[in-house]
């Protein structure tokens, strides 16, 4: 991989990061309550029945984990071959772990009132 395809390479990651970054901060402040899938298209009563600032909370939390996940994973993903397959596994995991997470916030009623 020449360097010039790895500076691009992490340059766009970073710049994905900072977008992402911005739209946790943007959700946390309340102004993205559009943004939250199925919030934004419930009646009055059903938003009632949620804990919005808790919702905001917990969905920017999740956006900046991926958020500082995401340069890592281009980092890991330009290292030696012998170092990337074990780093890129732990990354993999913890991919895997925060849509879980974002199942059983709506599932178990976290976020429920």
């Amino acid at each position: 991989m020449s360097l010039v395809f790895v500076v691009i390479y992490l340059f766009v990651l970073i710049a994905c990061s900072v977008s992402l970054w911005l739209l946790g901060k943007y959700i946390a402040n309340g102004k993205g309550d559009a943004l939250i899938a199925g919030y934004n298209t419930a009646s009055v009563q059903e938003k009632a029945k949620y804990d919005i600032v808790r919702m905001r909370r917990d969905i920017s939390l999740i956006i900046y984990i991926v958020a500082t996940i995401l340069p890592l994973l281009g980092v890991v993903l330009c290292l030696p071959s012998h170092y990337a397959i074990i780093a890129a596994i732990v990354l993999a995991v913890i991919i895997v772990i925060i849509p879980i997470a974002a199942v059983l916030l709506r599932r178990n009623g976290w976020v429920k009132k």
